[in-house]
């Protein structure tokens, strides 16, 4: 029994780094089941923990965020130690970001750095990755840029090419934040991405890359590019990545019927779906500007309903979820911040992500 539950495990997170999720579910699941009915708890532990992974990759942030959850309180009942608890801190982290609970997950960061620098110190650059990318979500670029450069980019070269790839998108996303005069930079950095990105396997990793590659396109190569990539991974049911893709495309096609499309795909996706990779505000700022750029009233009304949700988001997370030294920044100095508190002053030109 306990060989049948390990196989069940071993081929779920398999199919997840083949870009079979779907497949690999219903194994995570009997995985899952069975080392409970056996009553291994470290295994059940490790086996919600790749399933959290999975439901990261689907864009089911709150699926992850249920599943790590329950993983978290069987490493707490059973004073349960090893990697695993630093790894269950980690995607707790990933998915409290990915909600938009950023003090949370600060809290799981410096949660996952002391497992890791105890148990498992190669492994404190990852927690360090997800913490930077909490930065950047919170608009703190400089210690964002602090923690993902110099000797950290460095290490972030040795470590596995799943994690390097990863590192590299977030560094270029930093920097092409920070300023156009790192534009070249960041076409850098993409392009050693793509070429770290494991050729079998992990095709959400090219989606994540290519996206951010077209975001530097002009416009209608830009929006061919965006259109392909959210039909791909639409098809392998990685809904992250095809959220993401619909909505830079609702927010930044030329076409106004295409990004009224865009935006269409992208609210069929949501409220369930998350784009890890692009900023969270996008999810009610592309929809909005597509269907205000077509100029008709009721789509316009419509523009205005979703993005007064986006402000509530806002205004919501940087009072309940943001620390108050954080503030100002989260709501003044991110750009999709700052468009969705402007509204209507940015809401008829739809301009580049």
């Amino acid at each position: 029994a306990d060989h049948r539950v390990e196989f069940q495990g071993n081929l779920a997170v398999v199919l997840d780094n083949l870009g079979q999720a779907a497949q690999a579910q219903q194994h995570h699941l009997r995985a899952i089941a069975e080392s409970a009915a056996l009553r291994e708890h470290a295994q059940r532990a490790t086996h919600l923990g790749n399933y959290a992974l999975s439901r990261l990759d689907a864009g089911d942030a709150q699926g992850a965020l249920d599943q790590a959850t329950q993983a978290q309180r069987i490493v707490q009942s059973y004073e349960l130690a090893g990697g695993s608890a630093g790894y269950i801190a980690v995607l707790l982290a990933q998915a409290e970001r990915a909600l938009g609970h950023y003090q949370a997950a600060l809290q799981w960061c410096d949660r996952a750095e002391a497992i890791l620098a105890e148990r498992n110190p190669s492994r404190v650059p990852v927690a360090h990755m997800h913490r930077a990318h909490v930065w950047l979500d919170l608009a703190q670029h400089t210690r964002a840029l602090q923690l993902l450069s110099g000797p950290a980019l460095a290490t972030a070269r040795t470590l596995q090419p799943r994690y390097t790839v990863r590192w590299l998108v977030l560094l270029a996303r930093v920097k092409r934040r920070v300023s156009s005069r790192h534009q070249a930079e960041v076409a850098e950095l993409l392009a050693e991405a793509a070429a770290t990105a494991p050729v079998n396997g992990w095709p959400e990793l090219h989606l994540i890359v290519r996206t951010e590659q077209a975001l530097a396109l002009d416009p209608r190569e830009r929006a061919a590019a965006l259109r392909a990539l959210a039909q791909e991974a639409g098809t392998r049911l990685l809904h992250s990545a095809e959220l993401g893709a619909w909505l830079h495309l609702a927010h930044c096609s030329p076409e106004v019927a295409e990004a009224e499309s865009a935006a269409r795909q992208a609210q069929r996706l949501l409220p369930g779906t998350e784009a890890l990779h692009a900023d969270r505000a996008l999810r009610w700022l592309g929809p909005a500007q597509a269907l205000a750029a077509t100029g008709a009233a009721a789509a316009m009304a419509e523009a205005d309903s979703v993005v007064r949700a986006g402000q509530d988001w806002l205004r919501s997370a940087a009072a309940v979820h943001v620390a108050a030294e954080f503030a100002d920044s989260f709501l003044h100095q991110h750009p999709a911040h700052r468009s969705l508190l402007g509204w209507p002053a940015t809401s008829r030109q739809p301009s580049p992500a």
